[in-house]
């Protein structure tokens, strides 16, 4: 379904056989890899030349593992800020995804900040796969599920949640996952004046929750649970993330109730930061 997608990466920080975790894209539908690093020179100028030929080389050498995995592979290191030029250059080539690279504790430096992925996420109109890293033993390693084994879908039913149901729906199409649906009641809404109306709300929803099961279980779905609770949205729903194997968390960048759009508190890129699974945020357009 993403049959082309730009992959944005920054070599000092990326080892080899991170990339090679790109293979799980392939359950995406992704053949197409474009490779960007965007080489922000503007201020070094005695370095302008120099960067340009060292990045290409090394990312010839990535390239060339990815062809090893089954993709066409292509490179490009444009001039510029990453969180401007990856987006620009995906929709010069008609890319349909963007693949970033994160940590959930955002404690180190560059894309593996996360601020990258956060910038790249609030300014995509093209959906965003967000790969996970993690430090072990001072070493990166980057979490390579089977990406549609096991989806995680939050929703909060507003027009931005259906988009990424749509795309989910796409998703279990071709490859049969399991879902798990939820809905969080945020308690700050709720409380106190409307908390003996969380019964109605319950069933309210659930109900929403069960029609969405049935289009997932149409559309070919192996299984599909739905979780319903009440609480803190971005605690609850990170508690249901570590509370199974999940392998791919598919939700809007944002919703319904989430305070703005690109506040840094917003649930989808709360999740983003924190999660510890891969995460495809599926933009408003």
């Amino acid at each position: 379904m993403f049959e082309r997608a730009v992959v944005a990466i920054n070599l000092t920080e990326v080892p080899v056989h991170i990339l090679s975790c790109l293979g799980g894209a392939r359950q995406l539908g992704v053949r197409d890899l474009i490779l960007v690093q965007a080489l922000n020179t503007r201020h070094v100028d005695r370095l302008q030349e120099q960067l340009p030929r060292l990045s290409r080389e090394e990312m010839e050498v990535q390239k060339s593992g990815l062809e090893a995995l089954g993709f066409q592979a292509r490179v490009a290191d444009p001039p510029g800020l990453p969180h401007y030029e990856v987006p620009k250059l995906a929709r010069q080539l008609d890319a349909g995804l963007i693949i970033v690279f994160s940590t959930s504790d955002s404690l180190l430096g560059d894309v593996f900040s996360g601020s990258v992925a956060y910038d790249i996420g609030n300014r995509s109109r093209i959906p965003v796969l967000v790969m996970k890293a993690r430090m072990s033993e001072e070493q990166f390693e980057v979490v390579c599920p089977n990406m549609v084994a096991n989806i995680f879908h939050p929703t909060d039913f507003s027009s931005l949640a259906a988009r990424a149901f749509e795309v989910l729906i796409d998703l279990v199409r071709v490859s049969g996952s399991r879902v798990t649906l939820a809905h969080v009641h945020d308690q700050y809404r709720i409380a106190p004046h409307l908390l003996a109306r969380l019964p109605e709300f319950d069933r309210i929803d659930q109900e929403r929750l069960e029609g969405l099961r049935r289009r997932l279980l149409e559309a070919g779905a192996a299984a599909v649970e739905t979780r319903l609770r009440y609480g803190v949205p971005t605690q609850e729903l990170l508690a249901l993330i570590g509370s199974e194997p999940h392998s791919l968390i598919v939700m809007g960048g944002q919703g319904r109730g989430f305070i703005g759009e690109l506040l840094l508190g917003s649930v989808s890129h709360f999740l983003m930061r924190r999660a510890p699974v891969p995460m495809l945020l599926v933009p408003a357009g």
